[in-house]
């Protein structure tokens, strides 16, 4: 038995490696769940790469009050690390956008006939001194069943 959560997280990371077009090399889309994430980070942003995709380990929020509530949302964060000092032509504003686009209104196990359930929320930009981190989430909501 795995995590509920680690199907979702592993959809988001092959949709990324599907849709980063050439811009980073698919080995540069960083996995938190793996081991040794911080020293793959420096190495990717600081030691002459300057970009990488890290997709963080899956939250899980439930939706309703009562006891016998069973949706909850399954929620993954992406961040897009750039350090435009040893990459100055890689436009990571523009990567992020694009897989922000790739993930609004996408579908996730959910069946033809049914609606869209996945969404994102708010890409925000910050950083400064030529470090930038481009974050959103993406989430979906699921049905727990019993024991």
């Amino acid at each position: 038995m795995s995590a509920i959560s680690y199907s979702f997280c592993d959809w988001v990371i092959a949709r990324i490696k599907a849709n980063i077009g050439g811009k980073l090399p698919a080995e540069l889309v960083l996995d938190e769940r793996e081991g040794g994430l911080s020293l793959k980070l420096k190495k990717a942003v600081n030691q002459g790469v300057g970009a990488c995709v890290v997709v963080g380990v899956g939250d899980i929020s439930p939706q309703g009050g009562n006891a016998d509530d069973t949706q909850c949302e399954i929620a993954v964060n992406v961040a897009i690390l750039h350090n435009s000092t040893l990459k100055p032509d890689f436009d990571s504003r523009l990567l992020a956008e694009e897989l922000y686009r790739k993930f609004a209104g996408a579908e996730f196990e959910q069946p033809p006939c049914l609606s869209v359930n996945v969404r994102v929320d708010r890409l925000n930009t910050q950083g400064d001194d030529g470090k930038l981190m481009h974050t959103f989430s993406v989430s979906y909501l699921k049905t727990l069943k019993g024991v």
